[in-house]
């Protein structure tokens, strides 16, 4: 699933990521809400790491709906993060089970999954 890549670093992609990080993080300083800074760069950081690589269509598509998927298992964890563990603990609970399930969709797609799950 992992392995090292002996060319090194994708030096274009890493400007590229350093680049789009710089938009959520203007956007959250003028609007005042630095709080959502780290969820959205963890969420733009776990997108890079989750294309699947291909065609342009192909790769926006699955990017998305992995975004989608991530907006929602965020929005879930701030949505019960104030109130009773129990409520916490199953909502984790969730999205572990699903995210261990994604493995019937192939490698790629689990990797996807953990990293929705982290």
């Amino acid at each position: 699933m992992f392995e090292l890549d002996p060319a090194g670093i994708n030096w274009p992609r890493a400007v590229l990521f350093l680049d789009v990080a710089l938009v959520p993080l203007v956007v959250f300083w003028a609007i005042g809400h630095e709080q959502y800074l780290l969820s959205a760069l963890f969420g733009l950081l776990f997108a890079g790491l989750a294309d699947p690589g291909g065609g342009y269509g192909h790769r926006a598509s699955h990017i998305a709906v992995f975004a989608l998927i991530g907006a929602g298992v965020t929005a879930l964890g701030f949505g019960v993060g104030g109130y009773a563990w129990g409520w916490l603990v199953l909502g984790a609970f969730a999205v572990t089970l699903t995210s261990g399930l994604a493995v019937a969709f192939g490698a790629h797609r689990f990797a996807a999954a953990v990293l929705l799950n982290v």
